[in-house]
């Protein structure tokens, strides 16, 4: 088994019954579910810990999601799976995924905490304002607000779709709102705000953009989350919006996309073709549009 790091997404890739099957790491999702499969265990996902885990009939088509990363996803892992172990760890930069590491040992430079349950639920300020209920989500490849109530004046993209557990869902993109986790970290980040989203009783989803620059120990039983900084440098240099199964490189005067994973239909680009995208200002939410098109041609 191994983890492909998809910029920042998270996905176990194993062979099981002589087939091979694409597992999304997803705290986002509550329960872990397959299109193919009826249970997991600990060698699927390359874990010493053992366990069998029964899995859930597929909750969504995984379709869309399927050819936005280009690889096709035949189940989610999910927080009924992750929250059985005392402690879980995440570190994308270096592509480790470990249960039960003893949190003594990881000197963490903050310790936020949480409320680990159907999601993982803790605090954050938005903009500058006071501590509101928030989720971590590692199937988030960017911090969305749910409030609609947003800052005045933000730079902000044409409405472009992703796929999520309530089905493909308009979206728009802002840049530059502040995120400060509570006893935690601040980023200015470039936040997706869905449309159509049901409310889940938090304000905001804190997504990769901000925790795939931290080894993540996601201490269940202490309810707390330990971050430190990451050691290793990005898997791929980001100097533009993460994308779903894209690398993207500002090469100092056009960004560079190409696919880093196979399994795209004959109508995309190959993986590792190099794509140069004319005319973008790498630091606007729009790349993501112009990126996306260029290298699925919806």
């Amino acid at each position: 088994p191994s983890v492909l790091n998809l910029l920042n997404l998270m996905v176990f890739r194993f062979t099981k019954e002589g087939q091979v099957h694409h597992f999304l790491l997803d705290t986002g999702s509550p329960i872990s579910f397959s299109t193919r499969l009826t249970h997991l265990t600990h060698e699927d996902l390359g874990f010493d810990t053992p366990f069998r885990h029964t899995l859930h009939p597929a909750l969504i088509q995984l379709d869309d999601a399927s050819r936005m990363l280009g690889v096709p996803i035949t189940g989610f892992v999910g927080m009924d799976l992750v929250k059985q172990f005392d402690t879980f760890l995440i570190d994308a930069r270096s592509r480790r995924i470990a249960p039960n590491v003893d949190p003594d040992g990881f000197n963490a430079e903050w310790d936020v905490p949480i409320e680990p349950g159907t999601f993982i639920l803790g605090q954050a300020s938005l903009a500058g304002g006071p501590l509101e209920r928030v989720a971590y989500d590692t199937g988030a490849m960017c911090t969305i607000v749910l409030d609609p109530n947003l800052p005045q004046g933000l730079p902000q993209s044409e409405v472009w779709t992703v796929p999520t557990m309530y089905g493909v869902l308009p979206s728009r993109l802002y840049n530059g709102l502040d995120v400060r986790l509570e006893n935690g970290p601040a980023w200015p980040s470039i936040v997706g705000h869905p449309q159509g989203f049901p409310n889940p009783g938090f304000r905001a989803i804190i997504g990769l953009d901000i925790l795939s620059n931290y080894a993540c120990l996601y201490d269940m039983r202490g309810r707390r989350l330990l971050l430190r900084e990451s050691d290793k440098e990005p898997v791929f240099e980001m100097n533009a919006p993460f994308t779903l199964g894209i690398k993207a490189e500002f090469d100092g005067e056009d960004l560079v996309a190409a696919h880093v994973l196979d399994g795209m239909s004959e109508n995309h680009p190959k993986v590792g073709d190099r794509i140069a995208i004319k005319g973008v200002d790498h630091a606007e939410p729009e790349a993501v549009n112009r990126i996306t098109s260029a290298l699925t041609m919806l």
